[in-house]
């Protein structure tokens, strides 16, 4: 009985082990308001488990996605991108959706930038407000 315990025990361990530690990234945005054409886009932002491989994936206006850069994040979980220059990835004028996470696409954060043919920039966001009607 004390053999079979044991190994029960040798396994929950080595489960536990194999489990994988999925971090989420919790902020995500460009390093500046806006970038021009002959500058390079750095992404910055934090995951909650420290030092994870963050990626960012880039989808097009067309919807085309692949994979713009990676960075490893320090051991508070902050990473910052190295720069891409915006000529190399941005030739169609329109919203671009970037998505980043680190195992899982599932516990990602989005942004969207918009490209104008000159610089891109965080679309403003507006707010709603509703007004009461008066008696």
């Amino acid at each position: 009985m004390q053999g079979k315990l044991s190994g029960f025990g040798i396994l929950a361990l080595f489960l536990i082990m194999i489990v994988p530690v999925y971090a989420e990234v919790s902020e995500f945005s460009i390093e500046k308001s806006f970038y021009t054409n002959d500058e390079g886009v750095v992404f910055v932002g934090t995951e909650d488990v420290g030092s994870k491989i963050v990626t960012v994936l880039m989808t097009d206006p067309n919807g085309k996605e692949s994979m713009l850069v990676s960075a490893i994040s320090n051991s508070d979980g902050v990473f910052q991108t190295i720069p891409k220059n915006v000529d190399d990835f941005f030739s169609i004028i329109g919203t671009y959706q970037f998505t980043a996470f680190t195992i899982q696409k599932d516990n990602s954060k989005n942004i969207s930038l918009e490209f104008d043919g000159n610089k891109i920039f965080e679309p403003t966001k507006y707010v709603l407000e509703l007004n009461p009607i008066k008696n």
